[in-house]
């Protein structure tokens, strides 16, 4: 085995480690967004054995996530609700991926060798920090469930079982798959050519079965479907086949991209296509398994287009469909390893370089969302106590009343924890002494004036959230929370900032800063203050 080969398999055994350590480094166990939806379905499935079906068969957006809403449910009961470990089962579900993509490529690649080599490669690619919405969002287990399912039918059909049995197996990883996330009834799809591409089983009593489940399957699906609010409208492809292909191309290139720049995503995505068409081509029937699976990512981006183009072509490049997209890689990698023995190499290289270069670039969106997780968190414990609402609707839930509502009731049940303080409360019943940092102020913008200053935890940590309080004859009442983190290089700590509302400018009140710690619901003084003395 050549020394590249053991380089990049070292490197691809340390990929599922390092995303696990980026779970545990950055993970928040906060329920926003999306969650907020699934807290209602916890709340009113609470003290059953079993959710109701309705529930279970509910649409969420355009998805109906039965499978996803029974592991949330069951594993809720087990952990109360603390996301992370759905984080966890998510990682899971790509060490799956990455299993099956394995001995897909020993059944597809002859030479051991290059067959490790192309499964590291791929392997990279599965746990790319790239997709770390995905990773740090419990809810997005929904988006691995297609390709493990898809991984398992292809492994299914060409095993070594009847024909009959790997039918079903590959019929229930289609429907698993179906009920799971919108995209996942592509499956009945791209699973056919696999289950009949042996001459002997192109049988009609496999044929019309499968025709009858996927229809049966696909059709229940849309019984009572509507159209969600919040959806815009969809694209045709023969009004826009520019956009649709723009849209395509940059989603499809996104997961080696450096950037969020559109054209330069698109490049990438039209280079994808063209390598996949040639290279499927020379990879002949070999290849099939590998066709099957990049075609799960061109459809997938096509459907996007179609579905999501209304709603801005920039959302082409989001970071929640980089798990899509990354299959089509995985394939172009593994056509390299059947059919190219020349060159494969120097692409290697090139597809690692820009792995690289694009984890490098994800990075800092990566510190980014954890200091949004830690303030959403903190919006979360402070939600029935600040009167202004509108960090709660930005970083939570559109509706903040009907948010406070969900994360009151599952406090009831200990699927909050922390629970949200009491509407009474004051800050010298969470207080815990001071700390270094300073409410230094109104920075004059040109925009908004900001309330302004820097933060430390006593143990040298940046605050998760800074509280403005305003002085009451009972105390300090908490009226606003930071907007944000920013780094401060003129201080020893982080900075934060709020925008300074009309609302806190009450003449004759003054107003304290405390650092926020979310895990133990304790606030810390700042240095400081802030008298208003005119409107």
């Amino acid at each position: 085995m050549s020394a590249a080969v053991v380089a990049v398999s070292l490197t691809a055994v340390l990929a599922p480690p390092a995303i696990a350590s980026l779970i545990v480094l950055f993970g928040v166990n906060v329920a926003i967004q999306d969650q907020i939806a699934i807290g209602e379905f916890l709340v009113r499935n609470h003290g059953r054995p079993f959710p109701a079906i309705g529930d279970l068969f509910a649409q969420h957006n355009e998805s109906r996530k039965v499978f996803p809403r029974l592991i949330f449910f069951y594993l809720a009961k087990l952990t109360h609700w603390n996301v992370r470990y759905e984080m966890g089962l998510a990682w899971l579900m790509a060490c799956g991926i990455a299993g099956g993509v394995w001995l897909l490529a020993r059944r597809s690649i002859a030479d051991r060798t290059i067959a490790i080599a192309a499964t590291a490669v791929a392997v990279l690619l599965v746990f790319s920090p790239v997709q770390w919405w995905n990773w740090l969002y419990g809810i997005q287990i929904v988006v691995f469930f297609p390709m493990l399912t898809l991984v398992v039918a292809l492994l299914a059909v060409q095993g070594a079982m009847t024909l009959p049995q790997r039918a079903v197996v590959a019929a229930i990883c289609c429907f698993v798959a179906t009920y799971s996330y919108a995209n996942g009834m592509i499956l009945w799809l791209l699973v056919l050519p696999a289950l009949l591409a042996r001459r002997e089983d192109r049988k009609p009593a496999v044929i019309i079965p499968w025709i009858v489940a996927a229809a049966i399957s696909i059709g229940l699906y849309f019984v009572g479907y509507q159209k969600p609010v919040v959806s815009p409208p969809m694209t045709s492809p023969f009004a826009r086949p520019v956009d649709i292909a723009s849209f395509v191309a940059a989603f499809i290139g996104h997961p080696l991209a450096s950037t969020d720049s559109l054209p330069a995503n698109a490049l990438l995505g039209a280079l994808a296509l063209a390598m996949f068409v040639l290279l499927a081509f020379r990879a002949g029937r070999a290849g099939l398994p590998w066709v099957l699976i990049g075609a799960y990512s061109i459809v997938s981006a096509a459907t996007t287009a179609v579905g999501r183009l209304g709603l801005g072509p920039q959302t082409a490049v989001e970071p929640r469909y980089t798990t899509f997209a990354i299959s089509i890689w995985i394939s172009i990698v593994m056509f390299a390893a059947i059919a190219m023995p020349r060159g494969r190499a120097l692409a290697a290289v090139a597809l690692l370089l820009l792995h690289g270069l694009a984890i490098a670039a994800a990075w800092p969106q990566i510190r980014e969302c954890y200091r949004d997780r830690l303030i959403a968190r903190a919006a979360t414990q402070l939600c029935a106590v600040l009167p202004d609402r509108s960090l709660l609707a930005r970083l939570i839930e559109r509706d903040p009343s009907h948010a406070i509502w969900v994360l009151t009731s599952l406090a009831k049940i200990g699927y909050v924890n922390p629970a949200p303080l009491s509407s009474g409360t004051v800050m010298q019943g969470i207080a815990a002494g001071g700390t270094r940092g300073a409410f230094e102020g109104v920075l004059l913008t040109p925009g908004q004036p900001l309330l302004y200053g820097w933060a430390l935890m006593p143990d040298g940590r940046a605050a998760d959230a800074v509280v403005i309080a305003r002085s009451e004859p009972d105390g300090d009442h908490p009226v606003a929370l930071s907007e944000r983190t920013v780094f401060r290089p003129d201080r020893p700590g982080f900075g934060w900032d709020l925008r300074a509302r009309r609302s806190l400018a009450i003449p004759g009140s003054v107003y304290t800063a405390w650092a926020y710690d979310t895990s133990a619901r304790r606030a810390y003084r700042l240095a400081g203050s802030l008298a208003i003395t005119k409107r």
